[in-house]
C-alpha cells in the first residue's frame, strides 16, 4: 500500500533472518552489504528484540523466540531496469547471513519457498499449522498461503 515511505512507482524486494547474537561477523556482513548497495533507496534494518519475544505465551504460532535481532533488508529502486541487479544484491546478502540466522519472521520474507516458509515455524507449530489446515481446509480453498505451504496432514 502506498505511504509516505513507500510511495507510487517504487519497486521493493525484501528478505529476512533472526540473528541470536551480533556477532563482529554479522556487523561487517552486513555492512559489507549495506555499503555496496546498488540503491540509495535501499534500507538495511537491524531491530533489536531483546527478550520480548520470549515473554509472550509459547501457544501461539509464533515461532524462533529466542531471536535477538530482526534484519530485514529491504531492496527499494525506481527504474525498473534496475530490477534484477537489486533483487541478485538482496539475495546474495540474505545468503551470506544464513550461518548467522535463527529463523525467519514470515512477514518478511519477500519471495516465498516452501523450505522458508517452513523454516519460519518450528516443527511441532508448522505440524499443528498443517493439522488445522486439514481440519477447516480440507479442500484447499484458502489460497493466499503459497501452494503446498501447509499440506493436508
Amino acid at each position: 500500500m502506498p505511504n509516505e515511505f513507500n510511495p507510487p512507482g517504487i519497486h521493493n524486494y525484501w528478505k529476512n533472518h533472526y540473528i541470536s547474537n551480533l556477532t563482529p561477523e554479522v556487523l561487517d556482513n552486513v555492512y559489507k552489504y549495506w555499503y555496496d548497495s546498488p540503491s540509495p533507496l535501499t534500507e538495511v534494518h537491524l531491530e533489536y528484540l531483546g527478550d520480548a519475544l520470549k515473554k509472550a505465551g509459547s501457544d501461539g504460532a509464533f515461532s524462533h523466540r529466542d531471536a535477538r535481532f530482526n534484519l530485514n533488508i529491504v531492496s527499494k529502486w525506481i527504474d525498473p531496469s534496475q530490477t534484477q541487479s537489486n533483487v541478485a544484491w538482496t539475495k546474495r546478502f540474505f545468503e551470506s547471513m544464513e550461518p548467522y540466522s535463527s529463523g525467519h519472521y514470515i512477514n518478511y520474507l519477500g519471495e516465498l519457498s516452501n523450505e522458508l516458509l517452513a523454516a519460519s515455524y518450528e516443527n511441532p507449530k508448522y505440524r499443528r499449522l498443517q493439522e488445522i489446515r486439514a481440519k477447516y481446509d480440507p479442500q484447499g480453498l484458502f489460497t493466499s498461503l503459497k501452494q503446498g505451504f501447509v499440506t493436508r496432514a
